[in-house]
């Protein structure tokens, strides 16, 4: 899908396809990594929010093992989000390992920034993937006391002002 949408944007009239930026947020920063390391030549510039680094261990951890097995043992399993179920098959959590999120990134040459809140689980990738980045223009940014959303339901700590400054900045100086 994200494939699809970025050959649709570079199509698009009013596009200028050497300006593309990409943006991802968590679990979508992993597609946004191997998207822009698909197509280097078409990405111009990668930001990613509380980003994923390894699929099958944040999946793992965020669902649990009991997940894992159930699917295994039935090839399909339900999972109630509270605002919404959805159903997984055996297939999606065997896929999990076959990507490579650092890897992806370590081929990708453009500018790259990652944005996480220090409290959030995924602030754990942010020096690996600035390591891995094969840009020079990279830069991590850790918000202090932030978590997976910013505290975008607490205004009195909320850094999502914060977040898309940084954002609205690095796409300005890179596009």
């Amino acid at each position: 899908d994200a494939e699809i949408g970025l050959i649709a944007l570079q199509g698009t009239e009013g596009i200028d396809p050497a300006r593309i930026g990409l943006l991802g947020f968590s679990f979508g920063g992993g597609a946004a990594i191997e998207l822009a390391a698909a197509h280097p030549d078409a990405v111009a510039s990668l930001v990613v929010w509380s980003s994923v680094g390894d699929y099958d261990t944040d999946f793992l951890q965020s669902m649990g093992q009991a997940t894992f097995d159930r699917a295994e043992a039935e090839g399909i399993v339900g999972l109630d989000l509270g605002w919404r179920t959805i159903a997984l098959k055996q297939d999606f959590f065997a896929s999990l390992a076959t990507h490579d999120i650092l890897g992806a990134l370590a081929t990708y040459p453009g500018p790259f920034l990652t944005i996480t809140g220090s409290t959030d689980y995924y602030a754990m990738y942010s020096a690996p993937m600035l390591e891995a980045a094969a840009g020079t223009d990279k830069e991590a940014l850790v918000i202090d006391g932030a978590d997976h959303i910013y505290n975008v339901f607490d205004p009195a700590t909320s850094s999502v002002p914060q977040v898309i400054g940084a954002t609205v900045a690095r796409f300005a100086g890179t596009l």
